[in-house]
């Protein structure tokens, strides 16, 4: 029974699965039983945003669809639905193992920081099951160790973020992990507008707090922060070429 109950829920909780059938239940307003197409191409758009603008992730989007509803000659009840859910659930972490390992050996960064900028890329996400990092999401995540506070200083986030997207719009950038690791050693290594000063300044604001405490542990965006007065004294540009 146990086997049973947990093909049926794919693996995920209880929790898991009653907030997938909300998610479906949004899709299918009218109590149906199924999603449409037109609800579906938006589902598998929000669920890989670069499927817009990319045909490799638009295939690789509809296979998995086309996966899940396999048995149910192209109907999208709650099963394909949930199916279709643990498919992306399992492609997105392959990617991140994938991508992780790779960053770990393209970037200066130890696994241990990696993992703390993994911590700061999930924190930063607006929606998280996307595994990806969209220009405004990029632009806060910053702004939580340093305002933004000019036009200038957007704008050559934007660039960043398209290089490292190798997006041709705002419209379509948008950062997985192994992306977004380039993107902050960038900003590091160049003391974007001294943005390891400002990271320093958290640090020291956070041992200050942690003063007679355990600190065994430490919040990602001061583990991430870290990293970055590690190279702050040397001589780079501020600015983005």
């Amino acid at each position: 029974l146990r086997a049973e109950a947990l093909a049926r829920s794919r693996g995920f909780s209880e929790d898991e699965v009653r907030a997938h059938r909300e998610s479906f239940r949004g899709a299918d307003p009218d109590d149906t039983g199924s999603v449409g197409p037109k609800k579906v191409a938006r589902l598998l758009a929000r669920l890989f945003p670069r499927s817009t603008s990319d045909i490799e992730e638009h295939r690789r989007a509809k296979a998995l669809f086309d996966e899940a509803v396999s048995g149910s000659r192209g109907t999208m009840g709650f099963p394909e639905f949930l199916l279709l859910m643990r498919l992306v659930s399992d492609d997105h972490e392959r990617d991140r193992l994938s991508e992780e390992l790779f960053s770990v050996g393209s970037t200066d960064f130890s696994r241990p920081e990696v993992r703390d900028f993994r911590a700061l890329f999930r924190g930063g996400l607006s929606a998280p099951e996307g595994d990806v990092m969209t220009l405004g999401d990029f632009v806060s995540m910053v702004a939580r160790i340093m305002p933004v506070i000019s036009i200038i200083m957007e704008t050559e986030l934007k660039q960043l973020l398209r290089e490292q997207s190798e997006a041709t719009s705002d419209e379509g950038a948008a950062l997985g992990f192994g992306a977004f690791l380039r993107a902050m050693q960038k900003l590091q290594r160049e003391n974007w507008h001294g943005i390891n000063d400002a990271a320093a300044d958290i640090t020291s604001a956070q041992a200050g707090a942690e003063l007679g405490k355990d600190e065994t542990s430490t919040t990602a965006s001061t583990a991430a922060s870290g990293t970055w007065t590690s190279s702050k004294d040397e001589d780079h540009d501020t600015n983005l070429p």
